[in-house]
């Protein structure tokens, strides 16, 4: 998906319905800088309600991009920590203003590697 400069703090989500959720989970998304400056930074919630609702479970975000250039895997900034009853998750990306971007697997996984 490619997301075109907007204004600074516009924000993307996407959200992963009635998918039940119980241990560790690693998450992330693949991003690339097409054109401009900005950062992007990519926040996590694991809902107990099945469309990305009820009570917000366990939240963290990603750490900022590396650097400008090429395909970079944006990854969790904080520790994680096992979810219990989970049923849906949310992926709500800040972006940084004057900047085209491209997104590529959002990924919810107990795979240490990723996807």
């Amino acid at each position: 998906m490619t997301v075109p400069a907007g204004s600074s703090g516009a924000t993307l989500t996407e959200c992963v319905h009635n998918v039940p959720l119980n241990g560790l989970y690693y998450f992330g998304v693949d991003f690339q800088n097409l054109s401009g400056s900005g950062t992007v930074i990519c926040q996590i919630d694991f809902y107990s309600g099945f469309d990305c609702n009820g009570n917000t479970l366990l939240d963290n975000e990603t750490k900022p991009p590396a650097s400008q250039e090429g395909w970079q895997k944006l990854t969790p900034e904080a520790a994680l920590t096992p979810i219990a009853g989970g049923n849906s998750v949310r992926f709500d990306c800040i972006l940084g203003s004057d900047a085209t971007y491209n997104f590529d697997k959002f990924y919810v996984t107990k795979d240490l590697d990723g996807y």
